[in-house]
């Protein structure tokens, strides 16, 4: 076929048969898909959501650990407070078995004494007794008799006085309640309604009369009494009590 001339391409082969394609630069693709709403909130929730986990996670362990302290708190004040009230107690109590033990040794001590001048006083008495009634029989009664019983017949009485003022005191120094002390009481009693007996005016052995059997039994008799009370009273003492 014959060319027709211009316009008309010299050959009919076309661009898709030639298969050359210049391309001078890499085209440009733009998209306007108009303000999107949607992703600046989900951009904004997404930020809250992962702010707000850490300070939830933050919170919560900030909580139980306020929780957990109180708790130690009141665990440690409680602890202490039974601390300072048992070393109080045991405060107390020492100084109250350091008070009583004292204070018992004091009174073992003070009953002891007088239980030896109970008895001293009682052979003092037996004695005084006795030569009073001598100087009463061996002087003239119408002469020297008077001036000179005076003195025993006044050191009789005073010895008496004291006899009696001692057992006294150790009655009022022993509870009446236990049956220790009562036998000490009984001891006491028959100790001093014996020496008055007239057997003791006539003699100063032993070996004579029956009222020196019965004082010398009744004597040993309140000595071993005392004696356990004071030994009670000691290991209280040794124990603290």
């Amino acid at each position: 076929m014959s060319w027709l001339g211009i316009p008309y391409p010299l050959s009919e082969t076309t661009f898709l048969d030639s298969g050359i394609l210049s391309v001078s630069k890499v085209p440009e693709i733009s998209v306007n898909t108009g303000f999107g709403w949607d992703n600046v909130v989900g951009t904004i929730l997404a930020a809250f959501v992962g702010a707000l986990i850490p300070a939830l996670i933050a919170f919560y362990s900030i909580r139980k650990n306020d929780i957990y302290s109180e708790k130690l708190r009141l665990q440690q004040k409680e602890d202490l407070e039974a601390t300072i009230n048992t070393q109080l107690k045991v405060s107390t109590l020492s100084f109250n078995a350091q008070v009583l033990s004292n204070n018992r040794q004091g009174w073992i001590n003070n009953v002891r004494d007088l239980t030896s001048d109970f008895i001293s006083l009682c052979e003092d008495f037996i004695s005084t007794r006795y030569f009073y009634y001598k100087a009463f029989r061996r002087l003239d009664r119408f002469s020297a008799q008077d001036e000179a019983t005076r003195m025993y017949r006044d050191r009789t009485y005073e010895i008496k006085r004291e006899i009696i003022k001692v057992k006294t005191n150790i009655e009022l120094m022993l509870n009446p309640n236990e049956l220790t002390s009562r036998a000490i009481f009984v001891a006491m009693n028959r100790i001093v309604n014996v020496i008055n007996e007239d057997d003791f005016k006539h003699t100063l052995f032993r070996k004579h009369g029956e009222s020196w059997k019965i004082y010398d039994k009744t004597k040993l008799a309140y000595i071993k009494t005392m004696k356990r009370c004071l030994k009670t009273e000691w290991k209280r003492v040794k124990n603290g009590e």
